[in-house]
């Protein structure tokens, strides 16, 4: 998913876009027209629309790599979920793991796509995660991965 993507790469940093924050652990920059909800403590952001939903947390760092958090977070996804893409990474300031997943949730006809991004910042661990359509994901596939790249320590 990020392949083509690095931290040095340009954010769009229009005047419609603004700073989300989650709980004074991280923000990011996503267009000023999307709804932000952290009434149950996680992190939610949606565009109006309602098209697709981004949830996170934030951990502190422990005695175990990011690399180990990655594939806690991977192994905690729904089992009716099956692997689109496997993990990739990307270096700079950031490390970021992602894995792409489909699925039909239970008692519904249409298929979900889900991606899972883990973050390693300077002092946390990120989980901020995408749930949408495949088609949805693949038109917005840029925007969506510059708001994942624009993330910051709060």
């Amino acid at each position: 998913m990020f392949g083509i993507f690095n931290r040095k790469k340009s954010i769009n940093y229009e005047e419609n876009n603004r700073r989300f924050t989650h709980t004074g652990a991280f923000s990011v920059l996503a267009p000023a027209n999307w709804e932000q909800d952290q009434s149950d403590g996680h992190f939610s952001l949606s565009p109006p629309d309602g098209a697709a939903s981004f949830a996170g947390n934030a951990y502190r760092k422990n005695s175990n790599g990011f690399y180990e958090f990655a594939q806690l977070r991977f192994e905690s996804v729904q089992e009716f979920y099956s692997i689109i893409d496997e993990e990739n990474i990307i270096h700079g300031d950031l490390t970021v793991v992602t894995r792409e997943y489909e699925g039909i949730w239970p008692d519904e006809s249409e298929p979900t796509y889900y991606v899972v991004n883990c973050i390693e910042t300077k002092n946390q661990f990120i989980s901020l995660s995408i749930t949408t359509s495949r088609e949805v994901f693949n038109s917005k596939r840029e925007q969506y991965e510059s708001i994942i790249l624009s993330i910051e320590e709060a």
